[in-house]
């Protein structure tokens, strides 16, 4: 008789217990969106991180430069998830971090929804600039690796270029658009992904090795990448 009392009170407490979700997964209820209040900002050159709180619980976000100040509340919508993730560029490891396509103190913000955008969207953001590279022996211009890409697939190649574009410490990797002049069927920008470091105007020589049909979400599509590249 003393078991089943002590079963039912311990029932009766369970049952009553209100558990929190992860503030990752809080939502606003008009939106749909994933939301936070700001805790703390920290600025980089293409990121701002927010530790966002919701219920007492907190998670790092990082989503594209914005203004944010302490005690704002944001909403996202999560791309990617990263364990252990180092910041080169602010010199810390976060446990934690979300990557955002965007992140704003307005849902509206949100009606045009970043993953409707085509590969063709995203190349139409991307101008070609007037740039003509002497392509080195041993080297691949970029068209013709858009043009042989299979036959490159899963190589070991070289490419020399302009960098056009540069984003640092993503996925504990820096992204580097190169340019060099050529072009086959509108692809003229080549991406690749290095632990070194440059800036937008620098002529590289780098080798990797070429992957294809890269999509890590939202619109976010490579037909061809080339993964660490080094120096040459």
């Amino acid at each position: 008789m003393k078991n089943y009392i002590l079963l039912t009170a311990v029932f009766a407490i369970l049952t009553s217990c209100h558990f929190n979700k992860p503030e990752d997964k809080k939502t606003d209820s008009a939106s749909g969106l994933l939301q936070g209040k700001v805790k703390e900002v920290l600025q980089t050159s293409s990121y701002t991180y927010i530790l966002a709180e919701n219920d007492g619980n907190e998670i790092w976000i990082a989503g594209p430069k914005t203004e944010a100040k302490v005690g704002e509340l944001f909403y996202y919508e999560e791309n990617m998830r990263m364990q252990n993730f180092q910041s080169k560029e602010l010199n810390r490891f976060f446990e934690t971090v979300i990557f955002a396509t965007k992140l704003s103190k307005n849902p509206e913000d949100f009606k045009v929804k970043t993953n409707s955008m085509s590969n063709t969207d995203i190349k139409a953001k991307i101008e070609k600039q007037n740039i003509n590279i002497v392509i080195p022996s041993g080297a691949t211009s970029i068209a013709d690796l858009f043009k042989n890409k299979d036959k490159y697939k899963g190589t070991k190649i070289s490419v020399k270029g302009v960098v056009t574009k540069y984003n640092a410490g993503i996925m504990n990797k820096n992204w580097i658009h190169l340019q060099d002049g050529t072009e086959h069927k509108g692809n003229f920008d080549l991406v690749v992904t290095s632990l070194i470091n440059c800036q937008v105007g620098d002529t590289l020589t780098l080798q990797g090795k070429v992957l294809l049909d890269q999509d890590f979400g939202y619109g976010y599509k490579y037909d061809v990448l080339i993964e660490d590249g080094i120096k040459k």
